[in-house]
């Protein structure tokens, strides 16, 4: 065994020191941050679990922009029909009803006279017998064509007095256009019913010229009447729309108004 040098011995003494001195630092500061960390979390609070909730959990509510106003156009209210207005349409309806009256009588009238006229022959047969019978100084009665005669002209005046009556009342400036078609309506009106009374009185004497006179009169309602009165109707529902009233009567034309001169094949 060599004998160990004491120069090398004394050199290790001290390293050995520095190592130590190294490795406790070392230590101490590993060691010192263990013991900060065990202290901060020490510190820290821990989170609390999470617990599931049977309730339902609304959704978050989402702020939308808001709707912009909306502007809506209301029609304005119709204006009040004027007093005049109301008045004069009323007094159009009532000559209206009249027109219709008269005519339907007239029509009927005239479809008895044709039905007696068409007896021709029979009918005078038995006038004569019946005169016979009474010795003679019984009064013979009129025959249909003579009875004819005598109701044409009263006829005539019944539709003179109609117009004079509508003419009577002056209308309201915006209902000048509804009295102006229908003017020509009523005259149209009694000049057909004329016509055709006027070519049955005359049938007795001239057949062929009454027959003539009658066919030339097919299709002339459609024309000279009804055309005029479905724009007087039409100028009637304008007026009433524009006052917001509903329209409380018709001007009636043939086609709707019960067909009084296709009756008579007119």
């Amino acid at each position: 065994m060599e004998p160990q040098n004491p120069v090398q011995t004394a050199r290790k003494g001290p390293l050995l020191w520095v190592f130590a001195i190294v490795f406790l630092v070392l230590v101490a500061f590993l060691g010192g941050l263990g013991v900060a960390g065990w202290f901060r979390a020490k510190e820290e609070p821990t989170p609390a679990p999470l617990r599931a909730s049977s309730e339902p959990i609304a959704p978050p509510m989402r702020q939308s922009a808001p709707e912009p106003p909306e502007f809506r156009q209301t029609a304005p209210p119709a204006p009040e029909m004027p007093a005049d207005v109301r008045d004069w349409l009323e007094f159009l309806r009532g000559i209206e009803a009249e027109r219709q009256e008269l005519a339907r009588d007239q029509v009927s009238r005239a479809l008895t006279t044709l039905a007696a006229l068409s007896a021709g022959a029979q009918l005078e047969a038995l006038q004569g017998l019946l005169a016979d019978a009474g010795g003679g100084d019984a009064p013979t009665p009129p025959s249909p064509a003579q009875r004819a005669r005598m109701d044409t002209e009263a006829m005539r005046r019944a539709w003179i007095d109609l117009h004079n009556k509508f003419l009577s009342r002056r209308p309201p400036a915006e209902c000048q256009p509804i009295a102006d078609r229908y003017d020509q309506v009523l005259r149209e009106t009694g000049g057909m019913m004329g016509d055709i009374l006027q070519a049955i009185a005359n049938a007795e004497q001239d057949p062929s010229s009454a027959i003539t006179v009658l066919q030339a009169m097919k299709g002339r309602s459609r024309d000279l009447i009804d055309a005029p009165a479905r724009e007087a109707d039409r100028g009637v529902a304008a007026i009433c729309e524009r006052y917001g009233v509903t329209k409380w009567f018709a001007i009636q034309t043939d086609e709707n108004g019960g067909g009084i001169f296709q009756r008579l094949a007119f």
